[in-house]
């Protein structure tokens, strides 16, 4: 449960809109919570949770949440699976970074 509160804090603060930070005049397509999908897997107990894919942005959610997941919960694929959809609209698990290196 630790881990869903943790991921749901993170995505709460996410890419907000904001008028002092600079997300709010780059003209950067911030985040919305209706583009997102949240499901419990419960063959493997795990949270799924799924990210659009941007064509004109710099950053693709799924694999930004990945590195901020990284940073703050250790072995959260146990219990978290990203899903980022590509262009042609399909899935690619984000995977942790410690688990490449």
């Amino acid at each position: 449960m630790a881990y869903l509160e943790i991921l749901v804090d993170l995505v709460q603060e996410w890419d907000r809109y904001t008028v002092l930070g600079e997300s709010a005049f780059v003209g950067t397509e911030l985040l919305q919570s209706y583009e997102t999908l949240l499901k419990f897997n419960e063959e493997d107990y795990k949270f799924e949770f799924t990210f659009p894919w941007r064509e004109n942005s710099k950053k693709q959610y799924g694999d930004e949440i990945g590195k901020s997941l990284d940073t703050i919960l250790t072995s959260w694929e146990k219990y978290i699976v990203l899903w980022q959809k590509d262009k042609n609209g399909s899935l690619k698990q984000v995977e942790s970074r410690a688990k490449k290196s």
